[in-house]
């Protein structure tokens, strides 16, 4: 059940909620020995032929678990950032998997979440986070320590109503010394 992707170089990332019946003890095993559970992964497909090249994450609320995150994006170098509902944080993950860093908690101060949804990168590294719940959009440093606020029910300019998703346009910087 893919419910959010993105792309970068020759991949694309593709995350999957869908639920799997296992049972690692007996293939085969009758109805009620089978366990339901919950993927929460990352496929990673080759992006001209289609095939899954690696899987990354998995279920859980633990440093590498995701539960029911919905969205992911990608920065200009690769790295993943998506927003993982449940645990009520953004988690950092370089392409290969391995998480470089995670914020967020569940609560209604700056930098907490309480329903989390698009997650975005502009080209200068701040991450940008839609809260429906708050109405706003989150602004953090590429370290995840939140910056500002953009939005809010009543707010003069830009107020929103059950925002979801967000995305960036690149910064392009014509630089004469450059």
């Amino acid at each position: 059940v893919p419910v959010a992707c993105a792309a970068h170089g020759k991949e694309v990332f593709v995350f999957d909620i869908a639920k799997d019946k296992l049972n690692p003890e007996e293939p085969g095993a009758a109805p009620e020995e089978v366990e339901e559970v919950r993927r929460d992964q990352v496929l990673v497909l080759d992006k001209d032929s289609g095939k899954p090249l690696r899987r990354i994450g998995r279920h859980g609320s633990d440093h590498e678990g995701f539960a029911f995150a919905g969205f992911i994006t990608v920065d200009r170098l690769g790295n993943l950032y998506i927003s993982d509902f449940l645990n009520h944080r953004v988690v950092k993950m370089d392409s290969q998997g391995n998480v470089l860093a995670a914020f967020g908690r569940h609560g209604d101060r700056a930098g907490d979440f309480a329903q989390m949804k698009g997650v975005a990168v502009d080209s200068l590294g701040f991450i940008y986070v839609v809260d429906a719940a708050f109405q706003i959009v989150q602004a953090f440093d590429n370290a995840g320590a939140p910056l500002f606020v953009l939005g809010g029910p009543r707010a003069p300019q830009g107020p929103m109503n059950l925002p979801a998703g967000i995305w960036m346009r690149a910064l392009v910087i014509d630089r004469p010394d450059a």
